[in-house]
């Protein structure tokens, strides 16, 4: 599951669960629509249970994609699993990784993001 909210500083994504072949997609397609509209996108892997290499594949292919568009990606608290998927495959060094998250503001709602019916983008 995906929830996302935006602040002053940019996006806050949160993914739980496992991030998978039948998940991320709809986590890449999020990322994409974030990346192009945002400077700064933090994507919270705290609540992630598993991680297989297709996941993986949309946090790299994700992170080229936000270096090519000027913004700022980062993983903010990656799980113990996240965590050794990201040694294993000795991709660390490709993010940049924060371990605490700051507080977030006090106007600040998590929603659930969904796509909108065309598909482009999503909305709270």
């Amino acid at each position: 599951m995906i929830f996302g909210c935006r602040t002053d500083g940019g996006t806050l994504v949160q993914v739980c669960g496992e991030l998978d072949i039948a998940t991320s997609p709809v986590l890449y397609e999020q990322l994409i629509g974030l990346i192009v509209d945002n400077d700064h996108v933090v994507v919270d892997l705290a609540g992630v249970e598993f991680m297989d290499s297709c996941g993986l594949e949309v946090l790299l292919t994700c992170q080229d994609s936000a270096e090519l568009a000027g913004t700022e990606l980062v993983l903010r608290r990656p799980s113990s699993r996240v965590n050794r998927l990201l040694e294993l495959t000795e991709t660390t060094a490709h993010f940049r990784i924060e371990d605490e998250a700051p507080p977030l503001p006090r106007s600040t709602t998590p929603a659930q993001l969904s796509p909108r019916a065309d598909g482009s983008r999503f909305s709270t």
